[in-house]
């Protein structure tokens, strides 16, 4: 039996702001476990009641997707779940590692106003959009947006996509609907999702969209990965290029390196925008605050989007939805030819409600 390392100098306290920025609680506790690392008691208290608690929810999120697949399928409905109970499977075999914040379900944009109608008689309420919509700002919501978000009784968020990313162009070059992998979850139940060579752009993509800026993203593909052979990561991720993920690819692959010790196989090159998208990733993984609580963070997270690609109809997409103003096209319903407009309505109609805002007095309490 090994015995345990002492670290008397750890500052243990900041590692608990860590697990909860990142939601790592399950794979720190591995992590001390394999390294045979002492752990105060109050710490791994704290610990195994976060661990508790997330394998809770990802059961929870194991029975509805289940149920939820099973009844989109009886519709003649083929969904796909990204990342959730069949990525942890893959990736650490375990339920108890990985913390599952939502259930993300991908179904075909020509059934997804199906699927929203089965979801809503499954008793998922809409949060967004918001329900009773216009079915002219329905219409667009859909054409501008990825999903359609719902919550469950128990407080299971449903993410029902009808494309992977905002971007239409992008999605299509993913084409996470071009294969299925049967994925056991527990021992009477599986669940459909992509198959790797489809998983892991999507995977890269999807992180790098927000810059890395949790921690468990990275320890995904890290995990989903670490058995391959540098030949095999080279081919998956000439696919990932193939797939228009290039430059998230290779950024994913540099923080494996920096972050968990992988060499990057000398036949991966990446450019100067990966490097450069690697180490801005590693700036807002590190700081312990969220992004949106560093004045500009956001905003500079997405222009770090526009990196990603040169497609220049993926940067116009992403421009497109970030300027969009959403108040307005739901109370105005401009024909498809004048959708355009919507974006650069943004500011002008920003002015109107805070100029309006005082004449409508105090809100009741």
């Amino acid at each position: 039996m090994t015995a345990a390392v002492n670290l008397p100098l750890f500052d243990w306290a900041k590692v608990l702001q860590a697990v909860r920025r990142h939601r790592i609680a399950g794979l720190l506790r591995h992590g001390l476990a394999d390294a045979s690392i002492a752990v105060p008691d109050e710490i791994a208290q704290e610990l195994g009641r976060r661990v508790l608690t997330d394998t809770h929810h990802n059961l929870l999120i194991v029975g509805r997707a289940t149920r939820l697949v099973g009844l989109l399928k009886r519709e003649g409905i083929a969904p796909v779940v990204l990342k959730g109970p069949p990525l942890m499977a893959q990736a650490y075999g375990d339920l108890t590692v990985r913390a599952s914040h939502d259930l993300d379900l991908l179904v075909p944009v020509k059934d997804i106003r199906r699927a929203i109608a089965i979801c809503e008689a499954a008793e998922y309420k809409r949060i967004l959009p918001p329900p009773n919509l216009p079915d002219h700002a329905m219409e667009h919501w859909l054409e501008l947006c990825k999903d359609v978000i719902f919550r469950d009784d128990v407080g299971v968020t449903l993410e029902l996509h009808h494309r992977p990313t905002v971007s239409r162009s992008l999605s299509d070059q993913l084409n996470l609907s071009g294969g299925v992998t049967e994925v056991a979850v527990a021992s009477s139940a599986s669940l459909p999702t992509p198959p790797l060579d489809a998983l892991y752009p999507y995977l890269c993509i999807h992180g790098a969209l927000c810059a890395w800026f949790r921690l468990k993203w990275i320890a995904d593909v890290a995990a989903l990965t670490a058995g391959l052979s540098d030949d095999e990561l080279v081919a998956l991720h000439n696919e990932a290029a193939a797939r228009g993920a290039a430059r998230a690819s290779a950024q994913a692959l540099l923080l494996i390196q920096a972050l968990f010790g992988r060499t990057l196989p000398a036949r991966i090159r990446p450019d100067r925008k990966s490097v450069r998208l690697a180490n801005f990733a590693l700036q807002v993984m590190s700081d312990p605050l969220e992004p949106h609580q560093r004045r500009w963070r956001p905003a500079r997270i997405q222009l770090g989007q526009l990196l990603l690609t040169e497609d220049w109809t993926f940067r116009r997409e992403a421009v497109t939805a970030w300027l969009m103003d959403w108040p307005t096209a739901f109370r105005i319903g401009l024909p498809r030819p004048l959708r355009f407009l919507y974006p650069l309505m943004r500011a002008p109609a920003w002015l109107v409600r805070r100029v309006l805002r005082p004449i409508a007095g105090p809100a009741d309490h």
